[in-house]
């Protein structure tokens, strides 16, 4: 299935990863989440990371968010808007659709999560360099 490698991922790690730049990473750590951020597994947030100079993963410890982390909705409109585009967007839209729509879901379904404005704290320890 298309989720398996997400599914054990969730389910045997006990962290989430945010892929950015170092500097991204060092503002975060500076003042704080300021915005909405993504988090997934690891090779969600490298790919993302990958995308920028100097990119970095920043790890977070699940216990830690949990209470605050809110399903990904910007995934799910993306692939509703370019359902056409992809014959697994529909799969997609109706595992969303049969779920209970909670950020469990959004992890297992789309690899991703939001982490709002929050007071979680990341130091260096937490960033992974690529």
């Amino acid at each position: 299935m298309r989720y398996l490698k997400t599914i054990l991922e969730y389910n045997t790690s006990d962290v989430l990863y945010h892929g950015t730049s170092f500097d991204n990473a060092k503002s975060i750590i500076d003042n704080g989440i300021t915005e909405d951020i993504y988090l997934g597994d690891m090779s969600t947030a490298e790919t993302y990371a990958y995308s920028f100079n100097e990119p970095v993963l920043i790890q977070f410890d699940l216990n830690s968010v949990s209470n605050y982390l809110e399903p990904n909705f910007t995934l799910y409109n993306y692939y509703l808007d370019n359902i056409e585009e992809d014959e697994d967007y529909e799969d997609i839209i109706k595992d969303w659709e049969n779920s209970n729509k909670n950020w469990e879901d959004s992890l297992e379904i789309f690899g991703s999560v939001i982490l709002p404005v929050s007071n979680t704290h990341i130091n260096l320890d937490d960033i992974t360099y690529l």
